[in-house]
């Protein structure tokens, strides 16, 4: 029972039976718990581990493109590099998307199971267009049936980069291209 068990035992089996973000939501509540009780102690929450963070630079981009041999998934690949949106967003990008001042609003994404939701978070966000992804954004806005190229990007765009990359333990995804911009 929390209101007797000492702190090293609520300890152990906080970390016995929860993992990652389960362990901080009901860490959380149990601390919440304990102070409400009176208990005089809270539980340590594990802290989560920071993820690397994957990308290329230009010119390591430059070596991956001439391995994608679809010309619209190349334009999508220096699209993802040249505005830093999310793969789903992209599928929701059209003509009339891009400012004049360079900017794209995006509000919607293009799920793997084809349905429009919200963007992550929820929270709409603009972006801005680098110079060098003008005419890929026009070819890839103009396509009109982008959905059916969502569940077959992602190979071509990996299998790219470890061509380029033959010599180096490289995995390079569409998502790794976001963090490039």
């Amino acid at each position: 029972s929390i209101t007797t068990a000492e702190r090293k035992e609520l300890q152990r089996k906080l970390d016995a039976t929860l993992a990652g973000t389960r362990h901080k939501r009901y860490g959380n509540r149990l601390n919440q718990l304990l102070k409400y009780l009176g208990r005089g102690f809270e539980l340590h929450l594990k802290k989560a581990d920071v993820p690397t963070v994957h990308y290329v630079e230009w010119d390591e981009f430059q070596q991956i493109l001439p391995h994608i041999k679809n010309e619209d998934i190349r334009a999508l690949a220096v699209v993802l590099f040249c505005t830093g949106v999310r793969l789903g967003e992209a599928f929701m990008l059209k003509p009339r998307d891009l400012k004049p001042n360079m900017s794209i609003h995006i509000s919607r994404q293009l799920d793997r199971h084809l349905q429009v939701r919200e963007v992550k978070n929820r929270k709409p966000h603009s972006t801005i267009l680098l110079d060098e992804g003008i005419e890929a954004f026009k070819r890839w806005a103009a396509i009109p049936d982008k959905e059916s190229f969502r569940k077959r990007v992602q190979h071509p765009i990996i299998n790219a980069a470890r061509k380029a990359f033959k010599d180096k333990e490289r995995q390079i995804s569409p998502h790794d291209l976001r963090h490039s911009y």
